[in-house]
């Protein structure tokens, strides 16, 4: 899959992790963003979905705790919105272009689970919130 990242500093410190996991500026400005317990989860992810097809075939060889889904809550008229567990509670944020379209994001009026469609992705968001201690 092609990973395309939000140009705000939190998605850069993604971006820059995921292409260069060795270079010590890179990983001290994640660190500083997100929780150091992060960094590893972060980087096997980005190289996993780098890796897969599509999100169906991520989804077949990631684990349970991993796997794509669909964010719920969001409006009919806005574009759908997947979600992905980087670590127990934290979460990753992305919009999709269905096969290799980087014209318009996908509306959920369209979506009924096609992942074997979603292969160029829009990262915009990673939270700093632990939902597993809410």
């Amino acid at each position: 899959m092609k990973l395309n990242f939000s140009k705000n500093k939190d998605c850069l410190a993604i971006e820059n992790i995921s292409k260069n996991s060795t270079d010590r500026s890179f990983v001290k400005n994640f660190n500083k963003r997100y929780n150091a317990n992060l960094l590893k989860p972060t980087i096997k992810i980005c190289k996993k979905l780098t890796l897969a097809e599509n999100a169906y075939t991520y989804n077949m060889v990631s684990s349970a705790d991993n796997k794509i889904e669909l964010l719920s809550g969001v409006k009919k008229s806005e574009p759908t919105v997947l979600k992905l567990r980087v670590q127990d509670g934290y979460r990753k944020f992305f919009h999709f272009f269905c096969k290799n379209s980087e014209e318009d994001f996908s509306l959920n009026k369209d979506w009924v689970g096609q992942f074997n469609d979603v292969c160029n992705i829009y990262i915009y968001e990673m939270n700093n919130h632990d939902y597993s201690k809410a």
